[in-house]
């Protein structure tokens, strides 16, 4: 193929996933916002439906470019758990540093814990936060073979490292855009601006978890998931009634952004040093170029 022909194709199986991905989800959350009652399981039976729109996109676009071929390696990925077990520490422990450390900063300015958890009883605590990890595997599984299993490695076969993750941010803010009119989700009460360098911030240290694990889906949607329990219980502002420790996890997860485009280097976002080249063991073509 020539360069052209191989940019249109680009071109193209981007604009495909992104359209069956927003369209999945968006059609469902239309609904829902359209039937939303307090207390009502219905639309919360559509938000989660809607949820499954980057993995549907992925499983959509593989199969009509490679075939099933494509589709058991793209489901693969959501298995791949042999990569360095200091990852597994990177990806339990992110999380309750950074909004853990956020809520302490919070508190540090004058603001009580007493609002730290939806129920003021510390028997719901605990198992809220397991009932959060339970259901956060497979919703975050939902999104993360669509992210990271296919789209990244799409876009980090034109682009480098950190602009491929910038495109990924974006689009992902963008794909929760109807979420901000729905009275029981968390975006309903987050500023948009602020919402959207939370999220490309989480792509990139994402895209730094995914290329260092050898492209394991399953790395990203461990932290997707820890990142939803430990957000959601720490610094939303419907449960301290305040927008500033989520503010505060902002610019912590920005710092530690910073830090990893320095030290791992803006073209691959490889390990903890600057890399020089892509590492053997990470398959990041896609057959784009086929």
């Amino acid at each position: 193929m020539t360069e052209r022909e191989n940019s249109w194709r680009f071109g193209l199986i981007v604009f495909s996933y992104c359209t069956v991905a927003y369209g999945w989800s968006w059609s469902f959350w239309f609904f829902s916002a359209l039937d939303y009652t307090e207390g009502s399981f219905f639309p919360i039976v559509l938000n989660t439906v809607g949820v499954f729109g980057p993995t549907i996109a992925a499983i959509v676009v593989t199969a009509w470019k490679s075939q099933l071929v494509g589709v058991r390696s793209l489901l693969a990925q959501g298995l791949r758990w042999r990569f360095d077990w200091q990852w597994y520490g990177v990806v339990l422990g992110l999380p309750p540093v950074i909004f853990g450390l956020a809520l302490l900063l919070h508190i540090s300015m004058g603001a009580t814990a007493s609002r730290f958890l939806w129920i003021d009883n510390w028997l719901w605590e605990p198992l809220t936060f397991i009932f959060i990890l339970l259901a956060g595997v497979p919703l975050a599984l939902g999104e993360e073979l669509g992210w990271r299993g296919f789209l990244l490695p799409v876009l980090q076969s034109r682009l480098n490292a950190l602009w491929a993750s910038v495109c990924v941010g974006v689009i992902w803010t963008f794909w929760h855009l109807p979420l901000f009119f729905i009275p029981d989700q968390i975006q309903h009460q987050l500023p948009f601006p602020l919402y959207i360098l939370h999220v490309v911030a989480l792509a990139i240290i994402f895209t730094w978890v995914y290329n260092s694990t050898q492209g394991s889906v399953l790395s990203a949607t461990i932290l997707h998931t820890l990142i939803d329990a430990w957000g959601v219980l720490t610094v939303l502002p419907q449960n301290l009634g305040s927008l500033r420790p989520f503010a505060i996890s902002n610019l912590l997860l920005w710092l530690m952004t910073i830090l990893i485009i320095w030290r791992a280097g803006a073209t691959h976002l490889i390990g903890w040093y600057n890399q020089n080249a892509v590492g053997n063991d990470l398959d990041m073509e896609s057959d784009v170029n086929s």
